[in-house]
């Protein structure tokens, strides 16, 4: 139980230094991100983003998706996800060279998109 206590509380830890630090908010004009409803399922978001010409991105420091988690399967733009609290996560895809990151939480909500400066 201590283990499975310790990886939760560094994947609380990851989730806040990426989206504080390392995926500090930017404007996201000129990058041609389609406009998303606040709540949308990342489903309809990963439709939406496919349809606008982004590509799934997987980042050179993504987390892997622990087998149980339904959410990231079959998803490689993953970036990290959180089992506890929000449930946040962050997807990472591309188009013309740009990197953007789709931010969900509550059961994979939409909440917001950032610049990515990461690899």
């Amino acid at each position: 139980m201590r283990l499975k206590l310790s990886f939760k509380c560094y994947v609380c830890a990851l989730l806040f230094i990426f989206s504080g630090g390392v995926l500090a908010e930017s404007s996201v004009n000129g990058l041609n991100v389609p406009a998303i409803k606040t709540e949308t399922p990342y489903g309809k978001v990963r439709e939406i983003m496919l349809e606008h010409g982004w590509r799934p991105y997987h980042g050179a420091n993504a987390l892997p998706c622990a087998p149980e988690d339904e959410r990231c399967k079959g998803r490689p733009e993953m970036q990290v996800c959180s089992d506890v609290g929000l449930g946040q996560c962050s997807w990472l895809w591309k188009k013309n060279g740009k990197i953007v990151v789709i931010k969900t939480q509550d059961d994979d909500l939409f909440y917001g998109v950032t610049r990515y400066y990461g690899r």
